[in-house]
């Protein structure tokens, strides 16, 4: 085990989130192909804001490698729907939910968040349509 990716863990747990970010910097310098160190950093990053999104979301498509274990990308996956879900990119959202399924099937809190962005978007396309339709009706006004 690697001492920054310990500390990174005790922080991110005390809700340190910068502490833990510097300390799996650290470990990412260290250990540049673990694709659990990168899945920790974007989950720190997540936790530090909206406005760190697009960081985690790079460091959760660098855990989701296809040389990362499973249960790492599959976890990488589920996180990268739920930094979708948080940007309203539904769309995004599902097809990340579903890749995190299809690489560990049966976790449930997956399979929730992947209906609920399925309604999520849903209710977004519906929307859509009823504002092109009454901007269309006042057109013709």
């Amino acid at each position: 085990e690697n001492g920054d990716v310990a500390d990174g863990n005790e922080q991110l747990a005390k809700g340190r989130f910068k502490e833990a970010l510097a300390s799996y910097d650290a470990a990412a310098r260290e250990l540049p192909s673990r694709g659990e160190v990168h899945l920790n950093r974007g989950l720190a990053l997540m936790r530090m804001g909206d406005d760190k999104l697009d960081q985690a979301m790079q460091a959760l498509k660098v855990a989701s490698a296809p040389e990362s274990p499973k249960t790492v990308r599959a976890r990488a996956f589920a996180s990268l729907g739920d930094a979708f879900f948080r940007k309203e990119d539904f769309e995004a959202a599902i097809e990340s939910y579903k890749k995190s399924l299809l690489t560990a099937p049966g976790n449930k809190n997956t399979a929730w968040n992947l209906e609920l962005a399925k309604q999520k978007q849903k209710k977004t396309e519906e929307q859509q349509k009823k504002d092109q339709e009454k901007k269309e009706r006042n057109l013709h006004i």
